[in-house]
């Protein structure tokens, strides 16, 4: 889905609560990291920065600590001396983008209010500067997301930056409204773009210098299969390629796996992180399934647990795709009793429309209930 602006979402809460595809870590230039967040590292055994760095610059490398946590990870020089710069913040941002958007494995970033601990800099200071340097060139589909801890300093921040850019559109309108009309048309203004719009709420939280509101931020899908031959491993590709002509964000081994990551690790990112999963099955897939082999046994470990806890509140989540003739056998043991998708060459079309709204949640509606017939005593 096209994107014209990149989109930054404000969150409250941990960064490590949840799963990421890149993290970046606070440190100062010796590098030394603030006692809080390196005890938090040590818990997730994230191994701490090695090496003097200049303020400003970021280290990027595999993610190789704790499990669920990210694929990427980047350690951002934001502190020298007990100061911080806004400026190195915004390069520090400027860097980020420049990192993720060669790498479609990247879609979801996280990252702290650099600079507003030891740094000095206030939270206002630390955001303004993280979305000018993360507005200042085209980030594709990914999403940054900027991490606030507690709750009282977020409702301050959202509040702050409501405020300020609500102000920024009333000096928008005051000069749009001072120019000269031509024709009835009022001339366009020359000169510096716009002030961000004003966060807006979704469920992920306020987003300030997000994408139009007639966009939304696609829906991510994970494909797990098993290579079973060259034909197999083509039709699943170019579902993948449909799913992606239609706005999805589909995950797929081929190309989102990067030589020298952490499979297990990134098996666990994808399935965290994925808001539906397709499993495509057949009697291969069972059998690795079920004896726990190799790639496939790692995600049958993490996708049976979720399973069963997801039906109540989320049961459409993992959606079982069986190519061909319908054949239980071809089905992991712990699915034979979920209702699975049969997909037959003769009725691709109707699937593919079928799967579009399944993942979309666009489901066919019944006609209305009508009048019973007269013979009916009420």
């Amino acid at each position: 889905m096209a994107r014209d602006r990149v989109t930054i979402q404000l969150r409250q809460g941990d960064m490590f609560a949840q799963p990421t595809d890149l993290v970046i870590i606070p440190c100062s230039t010796d590098p030394t990291i603030m006692p809080g967040t390196a005890e938090r590292l040590k818990a997730l055994d994230i191994a701490p920065p090695s090496g003097a760095m200049s303020l400003g610059d970021v280290r990027f490398s595999l993610f190789r600590g704790g499990t669920s946590i990210a694929a990427y990870v980047g350690y951002a020089a934001s502190v020298r001396g007990y100061r911080s710069d806004a400026g190195e913040i915004t390069r520090i941002a400027a860097q980020i983008v420049a990192f993720a958007k060669d790498k479609p494995e990247i879609r979801d970033v996280a990252l702290p209010l650099l600079g507003s601990g030891a740094g000095g800099l206030s939270k206002e200071q630390s955001a303004s500067a993280l979305i000018a340097g993360l507005s200042s060139a085209d980030a594709g589909e990914t999403v940054f997301n900027i991490y606030v801890l507690e709750k009282s300093d977020y409702d301050a921040l959202t509040a702050s930056m409501g405020a300020a850019a609500e102000n920024a559109r009333a000096a928008e309108r005051e000069v749009m409204a001072a120019l000269p009309r031509a024709d009835g048309i009022v001339a366009k203004r020359r000169g510096p773009a716009a002030a961000a719009p004003a966060p807006r709420t979704t469920p992920a939280g306020p987003v300030a210098a997000t994408e139009p509101a007639s966009s939304r931020e696609p829906i991510r899908v994970f494909i797990s299969y098993t290579r079973t031959s060259d034909e197999h491993q083509t039709w699943v590709q170019d579902l993948a390629t449909l799913l992606r002509r239609n706005g999805i964000d589909a995950r797929l081994d081929v190309w989102h796996l990067r030589l020298g990551m952490d499979l297990p690790q990134w098996m666990c990112n994808e399935l965290d992180l994925a808001d539906r999963v397709l499993i495509i099955c057949n009697k291969a897939y069972a059998e690795r399934a079920d004896g726990r082999y190799g790639g496939v046994g790692w995600e049958i470990r993490l996708v049976q647990g979720d399973l069963l806890q997801s039906q109540q509140a989320n049961p459409d989540r993992y959606i079982p795709i069986v190519r061909g003739a319908f054949d239980q056998t071809a089905l992991p043991g712990f699915l034979r009793g979920v209702y699975s998708m049969v997909w037959t060459d003769q009725d691709h079309d109707r699937l593919c429309d079928e799967l579009l709204r399944v993942i979309y949640r666009v489901y066919k509606q019944p006609p209305p209930i009508g009048e019973p017939p007269r013979f009916v005593v009420m």
